[in-house]
């Protein structure tokens, strides 16, 4: 029998309001030069048609949409984070297990996020929700609760 003690898990060191924005700023200098570069290249100038809305058509929508989302969920899926989290030292857990989260959570984590995004009167809710972080005991946003999930701050 081993008299050696057991070690205890270090408690996360979630990742509170300002630096989380913070890293939404930081993937927002990447994903709309991306989103935009890719939009030009299957739309041509036209895609920067101000006179046409917010979105030219069904198949712009789908484009948009579906670009950023697999951006997004490719780096959280390889990395547990976008890069704006990566520069800051953060990553995406399980809210349980503070272990990789499953792609469903992931998945859930993302779409409960785009809503608010997508449609105008979700973007109030969205905005409590990410307003909830600066509150919550665990620092989780509306889509985190959903996902099962949390934002830690990591050293490696």
């Amino acid at each position: 029998m081993s008299t050696a003690p057991q070690s205890i898990a270090a408690a996360p060191q979630y990742a509170g309001f300002w630096i989380r924005c913070g890293a939404q700023l930081l993937d927002f200098l990447w994903l709309v030069p991306l989103v935009c570069g890719a939009g030009f290249v299957v739309f041509g100038p036209a895609y920067f048609n101000v006179d046409t809305g917010a979105y030219r058509g069904l198949g712009d929508f789908i484009f948009t949409n579906v670009s950023l989302a697999l951006a997004i969920l490719t780096f959280w899926f390889v990395r547990q984070a976008t890069p704006g989290k990566i520069l800051l030292r953060l990553k995406i857990v399980d809210a349980a297990t503070q272990g990789k989260p499953t792609p469903r959570q992931l998945l859930i984590r993302y779409f409960a996020y785009a809503l608010g995004l997508i449609f105008a009167p979700a973007v109030i809710i969205m905005m409590l929700g990410c307003l909830w972080v600066a509150i919550d005991r665990r620092r989780q946003s509306l889509h985190d609760k959903l996902a099962g999930t949390i934002v830690i701050r990591v050293d490696d």
